[in-house]
């Protein structure tokens, strides 16, 4: 049986993404015209795609005899505005993406991004910026075996122990569970693409030998969500497996010493393994700004 408590702290699986699946394009109406309440000319769009200077684009096949070109006008804005142009070529002045899932990762991470920079006083990146820095990552996770999703087969080449796949398979049945029954949060969550839309594809290998690693540390904790502490493996595995990720994605060696004095205090019965993630990742946003000392990010 599965213990509710874990179950319930839905953001075990839901917390980390490694790639943001695609958003469905939205519904929304096309653009009025300022002179009169009518939906905008061909004419018109192809004048407010020049003007934009930043819109995106994909092709959605053939229609009429025509491509089938989907925009994103004003797309780091809020409302930004979908609109449809039929026409060979893709529309002057729109930056051609693969397809809708590109376009609207690229839109909501800026977005996200420039809030961040709003609130913390920094000189957001542009967009451009941000987008080969996507690129990059994406190009490193979908190199990454460790990325795969898990399963018993690769226990074996991957050193992970056969004593800890009955845990793994457990994890893995929680999942499955979360994935038939997604509560509220999660489905809008999926929807909006910052979710991976399939809690089991988003168990990675990295996550299970993380949750090797620290199966015997997590088992001295004293104070433990739950008595068999498998609730605790889970949040502090997935933990270091995203600060190892997001270090290697960037060339990085992965810098865990805030979170390991964190795990001595866990250790030491002072906390939890949930509370371990918290105060890690306060000292380190402090640490941050601090090294910051209130200067405009470049």
């Amino acid at each position: 049986m599965l213990n509710e408590n874990v179950t319930s702290g839905g953001n075990v699986a839901g917390s980390g993404v490694t790639s943001t699946p695609p958003a469905p394009p939205p519904t929304t109406s096309l653009p009025k015209s300022s002179k009169s309440n009518q939906p905008l000319t061909p004419a018109q769009k192809l004048t407010e795609i020049t003007k934009d200077k930043r819109a995106l684009t994909w092709n959605h096949g053939v229609l009429f005899g025509k491509r089938r070109w989907d925009v994103i006008l004003y797309p780091y804005d809020q409302p930004s505005d979908h609109i449809i142009l039929f026409q060979n070529n893709p529309p002057k002045g729109a930056k051609v993406v693969s397809n809708a899932g590109s376009a609207f990762t690229r839109k909501q991470v800026h977005i996200a991004l420039k809030k961040e920079c709003s609130v913390n006083g920094w000189r957001c990146p542009s967009e451009s910026t941000v987008y080969n820095k996507m690129k990059e990552i994406q190009k490193f996770l979908s190199n990454d075996p460790y990325e795969q999703p898990w399963s018993i087969g690769v226990c074996a080449k991957y050193n992970i122990a056969p004593h800890l796949i009955p845990a793994l398979l457990r994890y893995l049945r929680m999942l499955t569970a979360m994935d038939e029954n997604p509560t509220v949060a999660e489905q809008k969550g999926r929807a909006s693409g910052m979710m991976s839309s399939s809690a089991v594809q988003s168990f990675s290998i990295r996550q299970a030998v993380w949750m090797w690693k620290l199966e015997s540390i997590v088992s001295l904790f004293p104070k433990k969500e739950q008595p068999d502490g498998f609730g605790d493996l889970i949040f502090l595995a997935k933990e270091y497996a995203e600060k190892e990720k997001s270090a290697l994605s960037q060339g990085l060696d992965p810098d865990t010493h805030v979170l390991d004095r964190m795990v001595l205090d866990a250790m030491d019965g002072k906390l939890t393994a949930r509370e371990v993630i918290l105060k890690a990742r306060e000292i380190e946003i402090d640490k941050e700004l601090n090294k910051r000392g209130g200067q405009s990010d470049g």
